[in-house]
């Protein structure tokens, strides 16, 4: 191609681009101008909004605001900043795509955080890429990146032009996508959720962005969150160990992921953060960013406590004998499975003590049912205060009998045991008038003791001392039998 046919193209190509943009109503013709390199570098202000040029990360991850940027530090502005992203030959060598793509998310974080919009708050700003120019073309990704690293900032809207030669007229190009949807839609959302979003650059492991919520939601200012070091310091002490390290983990393996923990406010209270994290990886599969949003779930969490308690106290329930409040059979065939395969395993001895009150038919007869209620009552607080500790378990196996499991306990101990019972209830003097003036109330046991073996079972263990229970009763009753 000859040097007069490429100029010939290129104003060609700078025509078209002036005529597809100009079709954007939105875009101000001294918009126009700038984006094509045809105004001076520096910003323009009209009346409803500001232009700035896109500064620039260096290396180094610092970012360098443009003069037209510095020009409007801690001013208040039009309500509108459009930053313009120039055409090739406009840029004068200042951008390549990756510094583009760095540079264009931190642009507008410094603005978001220097200038105020004309109400205080931030100013609304729109992305303009408007030359047509082949720049997008050749990394067509880096848009959809810088799409991605803008989600959950409150942009009023993206505005993206493709270049001329890319798509053909039958294909929606992401500009057409993006302005066939109602932006205010997005923004309407974004403002009404109170999700924090944030960012960290891989590189530096610094927070290049965090939302304000955090400082409602934790007390502190979005400027103290400076690097993970903060983050990592705001966790419970208890929590931040094992989060920090799988954080780190699934991102270098560039995971997605998301992690619940206790996050330290300014208070010195703690509050429960789900973070959830996506992973911006290179092109080569490496860590560029980290971007996420933290959601405050101490409600959630305060809910399943309250199930959990819940749980465990209708666990405990369905444990308890409703009339005595000692454990009930269904505890008792429970704790006897694992104590049972404990003692055969160790080869410990194992010892059952069964009780029975001694003519409880006539204390009901005598009292009526509900003295005899109140008597079992009596009974097994008696006993439950003679019980030597938390291995050993009392219940109630129906009826006016209870059972005393022993763990590791010999005959003689399990023997001892039993007459200790008998003694504790001698001493709650209850009388029982119903077998005589005078009379109280009295108990029979039956012990056995075994170390179980392989051909061993409960039921039979169980067996054997409940009829050495009958047998103390046939021997007069207010005794205990451990043999025969």
């Amino acid at each position: 191609m000859s040097g007069t046919e490429a100029r010939q193209r290129a104003r060609e190509a700078l025509a078209q681009a002036k005529a597809r943009v100009a079709s954007h109503k939105q875009i101000d013709p001294a918009l126009l101008d700038l984006a094509l390199g045809e105004a001076p570098e520096g910003g323009w202000a009209g009346p409803g909004h500001a232009v700035t040029l896109v500064g620039r990360v260096d290396p180094a991850g610092v970012y360098h605001p443009t003069p037209c940027q510095e020009a409007l530090r801690g001013l208040e502005v039009p309500s509108i900043i459009k930053q313009v992203y120039l055409a090739p030959s406009g840029m004068r060598d200042r951008y390549d795509h990756d510094t583009l793509r760095r540079s264009l998310p931190e642009s507008v974080m410094w603005l978001m955080e220097h200038v105020r919009g004309a109400k205080g708050g931030a100013p609304r700003i729109y992305i303009q890429v408007p030359d047509g120019s082949t720049a997008l073309v050749e990394a067509p990704e880096a848009t959809l990146s810088i799409l991605e690293l803008f989600a959950g900032l409150p942009l009023e809207g993206v505005a993206l032009e493709e270049d001329l030669a890319a798509p053909p007229e039958t294909t929606m190009s992401i500009d057409d996508a993006i302005l066939a949807e109602d932006i205010s839609v997005y923004k309407t959302l974004l403002e009404s959720t109170r999700a924090i979003p944030w960012k960290i650059d891989w590189a530096t492991l610094r927070f290049a962005y965090i939302g304000p919520q955090i400082e409602e939601l934790l007390g502190w200012s979005p400027q103290s969150w400076q690097t993970v070091q903060d983050w990592a310091d705001r966790m419970h002490p208890e929590d931040r160990e094992w989060v920090f390290n799988f954080c780190v983990s699934q991102s270098q393996a560039g995971i997605d992921h998301e992690a619940d923990y206790r996050a330290l406010r300014k208070d010195g209270e703690f509050v429960w953060i789900r973070d959830v994290v996506h992973v911006v990886r290179n092109e080569d599969g490496t860590p560029n960013a980290l971007i996420g949003f933290m959601f405050d779930i101490s409600e959630r969490k305060r809910t399943e406590e309250k199930l959990l308690d819940m749980q465990r106290e209708l666990e405990e329930l369905s444990f308890k004998d409703g009339l005595t409040g000692v454990a009930n059979r269904r505890r008792f065939d429970a704790v006897m499975e694992t104590r049972w395969r404990d003692a055969r395993q160790a080869r410990h001895p194992l010892s059952v003590v069964v009780l029975d009150i001694d003519f409880f038919k006539q204390y009901n007869d005598h009292y009526g049912h509900l003295e005899g209620d109140e008597c079992l009552k009596r009974v097994a607080k008696a006993l439950a205060g003679g019980v030597r500790n938390t291995d050993d378990l009392l219940c109630r196996f129906g009826g006016e009998e209870f059972v005393l499991l022993l763990p590791n306990t010999d005959e003689a101990a399990a023997m001892a045991m039993a007459w200790r019972c008998l003694d504790l209830i001698d001493k709650a003097l209850i009388p029982h008038a119903g077998v005589g003036p005078g009379k109280r109330l009295t108990l029979s046991a039956g012990v056995n003791t075994l170390v179980p073996g392989e051909h061993d079972a409960v039921l039979p263990f169980i067996g054997v001392a409940d009829s050495r229970l009958y047998k103390a009763k046939e021997r007069g009753r207010h005794r205990v039998v451990a043999e025969g």
